[in-house]
Parts: structure tokens; C-alpha cells; sequence
């Protein structure tokens, strides 16, 4: 499956429940929660918004942190190549569900 048809498939699983919306982050196809993104495809690969520990845990598994600038790799996003492209939707419920997270404690 290539990259696009492996988003789409991961974005049909979200796009149903109204809280989820699809937009433009970096140029790229994405999926946000309350207005925080949580998953976009960039350049052929998923990148997810994580806790911290989670994305090292990642790294250590041969993920790559996001690093848009090429000069400071982002702690809480992660990149998932395309070749993985079947760890992409439980690692977008765990990042949906952080944001999740996020923006509970943000409203109270």
C-alpha cells in the first residue's frame, strides 16, 4: 500500500467521529482533534504527536523524531515511514488520544 492510500485508510477511521477534522499542516494532509493536530502525512510518512517517553520508546525501534528545519528534532512528534505503514493507525489512536489529553487539561 502506498503512503496516500495508507493515510486515507487511517484518516476514514477518524474522519466519522465529529470531534476529528481533516486540514493543512506544512503543506500536507492532516487529522486534528479540538483544533490540535494529532497525525499528517509529510513527505510519504505519518507523524504523530506523542508523549515524550513514548516517541524515545519509538526512536529506540527505528522511528525518527520530526525535525522540520533540520536543526532541532521535536519531542512529542514521531515519524513512521511509509515501509510501517501498519503500526500508522494504532499509533494514531495513541496520538489522538493524547491530544486528546492535552486539551482536557488545557478546558479545565
Amino acid at each position: 500500500m502506498d503512503a496516500q492510500a495508507a493515510y486515507d485508510a487511517v484518516a476514514d477511521r477518524f474522519l466519522p467521529d465529529p470531534a476529528v477534522a481533516e486540514g493543512r499542516m506544512m503543506s500536507s494532509q492532516g487529522l486534528k482533534v479540538q483544533g490540535k493536530f494529532f497525525a499528517w502525512l509529510y513527505r510519504g510518512q505519518l507523524v504523530v504527536k506523542l508523549p515524550k517517553e513514548r516517541c524515545t520508546a519509538l526512536v529506540d525501534g527505528g522511528a525518527t523524531r520530526f525535525d522540520p528545519g533540520g536543526s532541532r528534532p521535536m519531542k512529542e512528534w514521531i515519524v513512521i515511514p511509509a515501509d510501517r505503514s501498519e503500526e500508522w493507525p494504532a499509533l494514531a489512536d495513541e496520538a489522538l488520544a493524547f491530544v486528546r489529553s492535552i486539551a482536557a487539561s488545557i478546558t479545565r
